[in-house]
């Protein structure tokens, strides 16, 4: 199965029906998709980014023209096809390594039940002192391919705490993800999956200067196309931007997994209750995966500055999202660096929406995990 060629994306069109899609047919216009149609709301935002990170690594727009009329006309599928190509043997889910957000190298890990890889699973722990009141185990035991790389993709990019050695997410554990939407109340424009991801993709030259944008080989932009950067205590490293490019912060890999595709079953999967012949039941895990470190700025998180005057990724607070937090979430006017919640990726983006009139709300969906 390859994430680039095959349907594997939940969506629903204008018309109601739902259905699976490759990435390169989200600009379909007959009965045009309109949104995401994943089992759970996390699968829904990772989703999200996965496709705005799929644009961003094969078509980013090297103008602001470019970029709007890209949004006002949307390119066909077969040109989208056609840019994603290039990309496609990166994204094999199963087969010969390297494998889509799994590690390059054999592992000598833990074999979990997959779902653990779901962010809401009870941890080893809560399962010992048996207080796995809300969320029970043994709920879900198979997943089919897509539940699978997309369980994946939601665990690599929102990685929490799991542990001594695994490793949190490139933002730190459950980052809050930020993405601007079209006001549908204001716009002129349809309210496409398609614009839904286009408008929360940067020009070439922003992603450049959010680190060190020269060319580099693949695995500077897709980890597990070569050997785990590892982090034990005495032999690893940490890996800053200056140890890749600025899109490896699309497709961060801070777990060593490989899903165990040796022993899958015929059924219906737990989550999407879709038919396969491909269900997994396992994974295998180890620990002391990438541990990223330094001045990683992402584009979809809103930043905060701490008093040494970096910038570090937002997470959700116990008391949740209030009021002081809102003007900084979707704008920040005042390109002064102090102690006030703000976004921090320059906003070229954000500016062609409000200058073309194109009723845009920043920051109108926020996922947390």
């Amino acid at each position: 199965m390859n994430l680039i060629d095959d349907p594997w994306i939940p969506i629903r069109r204008a018309s109601g029906h739902e259905t699976l899609i490759a990435p390169w047919q989200i600009t379909e216009s007959a009965d045009p998709i309109i949104a995401l149609a994943a089992p759970r709301p996390d699968f829904n935002g990772a989703l999200l980014q996965f496709l705005i990170g799929v644009l961003q690594i094969a078509c980013p727009p090297e103008s602001d023209d470019k970029w709007e009329q890209w949004l006002e006309n949307p390119p066909s599928p077969a040109s989208l096809k056609q840019h994603f190509e290039p990309f496609a043997d990166s994204f094999n889910l199963m087969g010969n390594s390297p494998l889509f957000m799994q590690a390059f190298e054999p592992l000598n890990g833990d074999e979990k039940p997959i779902a653990n890889l779901l962010i809401d699973a009870p941890g080893a722990q809560t399962l010992k002192q048996n207080a796995d009141h809300f969320i029970k185990r043994g709920g879900i035991k198979k997943l089919c391919p897509c539940c699978a790389a997309t369980a994946l993709f939601t665990l690599q990019t929102n990685a929490p705490a799991g542990g001594a050695g695994h490793r949190t997410s490139l933002r730190g554990g459950g980052p809050l993800s930020t993405l601007i939407a079209l006001d549908p109340a204001g716009s002129q424009l349809d309210n496409t999956l398609w614009r839904a991801c286009w408008l929360n993709v940067l020009e070439k030259s922003v992603i450049g200067g959010l680190g060190d944008g020269t060319p580099k080989k693949p695995e500077a932009t897709f980890p597990w196309l070569a050997a785990t950067r590892t982090s034990e205590a005495k032999t690893g490293q940490d890996t800053t931007p200056l140890d890749g490019h600025p899109l490896q912060m699309y497709w961060g890999m801070p777990r060593r997994i490989h899903l165990n595709w040796q022993t899958t079953e015929d059924g219906r999967c737990d989550l999407c209750n879709r038919a396969s012949n491909q269900l997994v039941s396992d994974y295998i895990t180890q620990n002391y995966g990438i541990n990223y470190n330094g001045a990683w700025v992402h584009p979809l998180s809103p930043h905060v500055a701490n008093k040494e005057g970096g910038l570090l990724p937002q997470h959700a607070q116990p008391g949740g999202l209030s009021y002081r937090h809102w003007l900084g979430l979707v704008w920040s006017a005042n390109r002064k660096i102090d102690n006030r919640h703000r976004w921090s990726a320059p906003f070229s983006l954000t500016g062609n929406c409000l200058r073309n009139n194109f009723a845009c709300t920043p920051s109108a969906t926020t996922w947390t995990t």
